[in-house]
């Protein structure tokens, strides 16, 4: 028996239809001899077996993805965008190829914007939501145009986040969103890829540009850095939009190098973490407080005071934001 996953973002109704044409132990093969068949029609022994979203179960129910009537549909819930279905195929019979799939998308408000298919012959995965395991069905195999690394159908692996949902940052719906956590004014996200989605990261990438989509309002975001590691430098190290920006440059930021050697007070890392929504607080009762600060502009963990002359810097001004 195999699989079939159809994951979808941002709703709602479909029709689908897998068209065979032979017999063979792979699922997509070059065979001839085409049968004609829909192998997604319960008749030939298709069935559901996992139903992640569907509005209800009888109008609306993922069942009528499988019924070849074009008069039914399937829906997917109120402001759920992104929906799974798994299906099996011919329970106990040889593996089917299929050189065809079709979806009918009801072109309104309520159409499907991406979906991807994935692939597999492990039938343990038959409820399985994940990727481990399953195999993308590619439409394009040399695509020219620019390719979204981070979206995880392209292999980008959330490792870490905080907040809500960080995992829909690379969802590719644009109905889904990241927020972060109250009162929490800098987030650390971390991503890494599995171009070749054989469940181990560390593909490399040739970046060309990178997009950010911001809400826009009271929380969208205000700053963020980009940092990378490479096959030649394993370190974490920011990715410079401007080698040579016009303007000043605030060094004592902690995302451009600055670092807090010695200090008192309350979270002396607020007073150059770039975001205005923390501050640093003097202990009660203490008028006189010390913060030392080193500078590795160039992160290579080697401070200008250690030595590395290529962290010195003429400095030109000195601002102090003050509560008032």
């Amino acid at each position: 028996m195999i699989l079939a996953k159809l994951k979808q973002q941002h709703s709602r109704q479909i029709k689908l239809k897998a068209v065979s044409i032979g017999l063979a132990s792979v699922l997509l093969c070059s065979a001839v001899n085409s049968y004609g068949a829909n192998l997604l029609d319960p008749a030939n022994g298709a069935q559901l077996t996992l139903i992640n979203g569907e509005a209800n179960n009888t109008t609306n129910a993922a069942a009528n993805l499988l019924d070849n009537d074009p008069s039914t549909i399937w829906r997917s819930p109120n402001y759920q965008y992104n929906n799974n279905f798994n299906f099996s195929f011919e329970a106990g019979s040889p593996t089917r190829c299929f050189d065809a799939f079709s979806l009918l998308n009801v072109t309104d408000s309520r159409a499907i914007e991406t979906f991807m298919l994935l692939t597999t012959d492990d039938t343990s995965l038959s409820t399985d939501q994940g990727t481990t395991g399953w195999i993308p069905v590619i439409a394009d195999p040399g695509p020219t145009g620019l390719l979204n690394y981070l979206h995880w159908g392209q292999g980008g692996r959330l490792q870490s986040g905080v907040g809500s949902f960080p995992d829909r940052l690379n969802d590719g719906s644009p109905g889904t969103r990241w927020q972060s956590s109250n009162y929490v004014y800098d987030s650390q996200i971390s991503f890494a890829f599995d171009a070749d989605w054989n469940g181990a990261t560390g593909d490399a990438h040739d970046i060309s540009q990178i997009f950010l989509y911001n809400e826009g309002n009271s929380t969208g975001v205000e700053k963020f850095q980009v940092e990378v590691k490479t096959l030649a430098n394993p370190v974490w190290t920011p990715l410079i939009a401007d080698p040579a920006p016009i303007g000043d440059f605030n060094f004592l930021q902690s995302t451009e190098g600055g670092l807090i050697t010695a200090s008192n007070g309350v979270n002396p890392q607020f007073i150059h973490d770039a975001t205005p929504g923390t501050r640093w607080q003097s202990s009660n009762y203490v008028y006189e407080s010390l913060l030392d600060f080193n500078f590795d502009t160039n992160g290579n963990g080697i401070t200008g005071s250690a030595g590395d002359a290529a962290d010195l810097f003429t400095l030109r001004q000195i601002n102090l934001y003050n509560e008032g």
